[in-house]
C-alpha cells in the first residue's frame, strides 16, 4: 500500500513541477488529504479539492485541473487493460450467459474500443482543451479561462511518462488484490487473477458510488465475476 500511494504522490509531484516545486513528503500528505475528502464524495471526486490545501503557490484551480489530468491517466490505464480483459472474459463467459450473438458481441467490442481510443488520444493531446474550453465557456466564467492554460503546458512526452507511472501503480494495487485471492485460496493463477481484477475495475468505473458504499458494490461485483469464472472452469 505504501508503494501504491508513493507512486501516486510521485506522479502528482511530477505533474506539478511546472507550476510549483513540491517535496515528496508534501506531495504524500496532499494525496492522503485528497483521500480523506474523497471518502464522502461520489467516485472520489472530492480528491481534487483535498489535495490543493497543501499547496502554497499554485492557484487552486490550476492545481485541480492538474490533478484531474493525473486521475485521467489512471482512468485510461483502467479502461485500456480492463477493455482487453473484458473482451477476453465476455467472449468466453458472457456470450452464452447473456445470449449474445457473435455479431452483437463484436459490435459492442468495436464500439467500446473506438470510444477508449478516442479518450486516449484526447489524453495525449490534452493541451487542445485550453483553446476549446475558452471558446465554450459562458462569458460569466471568462475569468476561469485564464487557468485553462495549465493544459497547454502538459506536453505529450510528460503525459506518456505520467501514463507509465499510472500503469506501474495499476499493477501494484492489482497485485495486492491477487495476494488477497491467494490468501483466501481462490483457485486462480496470476494471469487469471489479473484478468478478473481488471474486469472488476472496468465495471466499477461505470458505477457511481461513495467510497464507503463502494466496498459493498465492489464485493458484489467481485463475487459475481469470480463465481461465473469458477463455475465454468
Amino acid at each position: 500500500m505504501l508503494v501504491n500511494w508513493s507512486i501516486e504522490s510521485f506522479k502528482w509531484r511530477y505533474l506539478l513541477k511546472k507550476e510549483e516545486s513540491v517535496s515528496f513528503l508534501r506531495s504524500f500528505k496532499a494525496v492522503f488529504a485528497g483521500l480523506t475528502v474523497s471518502i464522502f464524495t461520489p467516485n472520489r471526486t472530492g480528491e481534487f479539492l483535498g489535495r490543493v490545501f497543501i499547496l502554497r503557490k499554485t492557484n487552486p484551480w490550476r492545481a485541480i485541473f492538474i490533478t484531474i489530468v493525473g486521475s485521467y491517466s489512471q482512468l485510461m490505464v483502467t479502461l485500456i487493460i480492463g477493455y482487453v480483459s473484458f473482451v477476453i472474459f465476455a467472449h468466453r463467459f458472457l456470450i452464452n450467459e447473456l445470449f449474445f450473438s457473435e455479431y452483437l458481441f463484436y459490435a459492442i467490442a468495436v464500439f467500446l474500443g473506438v470510444i477508449i481510443l478516442l479518450l486516449f488520444l484526447l489524453y495525449l493531446n490534452v493541451r487542445i482543451l485550453d483553446p476549446v474550453l475558452n471558446k465554450l465557456i459562458n462569458s460569466r466564467w471568462k475569468k476561469l479561462g485564464q487557468y485553462f492554460s495549465v493544459f497547454s503546458r502538459l506536453d505529450t512526452s510528460l503525459l506518456i511518462k505520467v501514463f507509465g507511472l499510472s500503469l506501474i501503480r495499476y499493477f501494484v494495487f492489482s497485485f495486492q488484490f491477487i495476494l488477497l485471492l491467494k490468501a483466501f485460496n481462490v483457485p486462480v493463477n496470476v494471469f487469471q487473477g489479473l484478468m478478473l481484477i481488471s474486469v472488476m475495475y472496468f465495471i466499477m468505473t461505470a458505477i457511481p458510488a461513495v467510497t464507503l458504499a463502494e466496498l459493498g458494490i465492489r464485493g458484489s461485483v467481485t463475487i459475481s465475476i469470480l463465481r461465473m469464472f469458477l463455475e465454468e472452469t
